[in-house]
This record gives structure tokens, C-alpha cells and sequence, in this order.
């Protein structure tokens, strides 16, 4: 599995209120887990910088990153329960797979190949319709995508 990754397309983040503010397609590879939107990448997290991944509902989940300096809650929802157990289950065969490799190998710490990836998230602009294409946006507890962390775990 050293090389291989998912992607899955067709996911959506939400404001609160429900209202869409990017669609974009979610790639799980053993650098992390990478949000790509149309204008280019929104979120890059390596699962050092992931702190759980949960099943938010049928039809989303959620990421609790620290990026930008901060911990905040990604919700990604998707029209087919079977597009959020999809990638539900490729994160959790990845990081099984990255720790399996880990424990069996000496200095099995080199497994997790991310050459030290800082986590970054530009959260979506509702209001101009841009797609995270404002640097270091999202880096203010006030943005719609973003929700402070809630305490659970997944």
C-alpha cells in the first residue's frame, strides 16, 4: 500500500446553516488526507495534525484538524451514506496500515512519509463564491466552515 491512494469526489463542506460553500474531492493517501476544490487545494492534513475522524451523521463526518494554529472541526457531507463509509473505512485502513508498518519495522517511525507537512485550511468564501482561493483565510474562529473543538473524539 506504499504508494497507492483514494479519491473521492463529490463531497460538500457546508456553513452551519447548511448553505454550500464548496464542492470538492477528498484524497486519502499515507501523506494524510488532502481537500482539492476547483481553484486548487483547501486542506492539506497529515494525519499527525488529525485528531479524529467520525461519522457526523448518514450523510457527513467530520475532521478535527489543528491547522493554522488552531483546532477546528471540518464537516464534509455527501449525498450517498455509502460515499461517507467509503471514506471512513480508506482513513481507517490507512492509519491501520501506517501503524502495522510501524510496529513491524525498525525505526518504523519513517513509515508515516510525510516529510514533516505542516496541516493548512483555507476555509471557503460563501459571500464572493470563491472556493478557498484567499491565503491564510480560515485562520479566524469566526469563519462559517469551522467549529471550535468539541471535546468528543471518534
Amino acid at each position: 500500500m506504499s504508494g497507492s491512494s483514494s479519491t473521492f469526489a463529490g463531497l460538500r463542506i457546508q456553513d452551519r446553516e447548511g448553505k454550500k460553500l464548496a464542492t470538492v474531492a477528498l484524497e486519502v493517501s499515507r501523506r494524510g488526507v488532502r481537500l482539492e476544490g476547483k481553484k486548487g487545494t483547501l486542506g492539506n492534513f497529515p494525519f499527525q495534525s488529525i485528531g479524529s475522524w467520525t461519522r457526523a451523521s448518514a450523510r457527513s463526518l467530520g475532521l478535527v484538524v489543528a491547522a493554522n494554529n488552531a483546532q477546528r472541526e471540518v464537516i464534509l457531507h455527501a449525498d450517498d451514506p455509502k460515499l461517507v463509509d467509503a471514506v471512513l473505512t480508506a482513513i481507517d485502513m490507512t492509519v491501520q496500515a501506517i501503524l502495522h508498518e510501524m510496529s513491524s519495522t525498525p525505526g518504523g517511525s519513517a513509515a508515516m512519509s510525510t516529510e514533516n507537512q505542516e496541516a493548512t485550511y483555507a476555509t471557503p468564501d460563501a459571500s464572493s463564491g470563491s472556493e478557498g482561493d484567499a491565503e491564510g483565510a480560515g485562520a479566524s474562529s469566526s469563519s462559517p466552515a469551522e467549529v471550535s473543538s468539541t471535546g468528543g473524539g471518534g
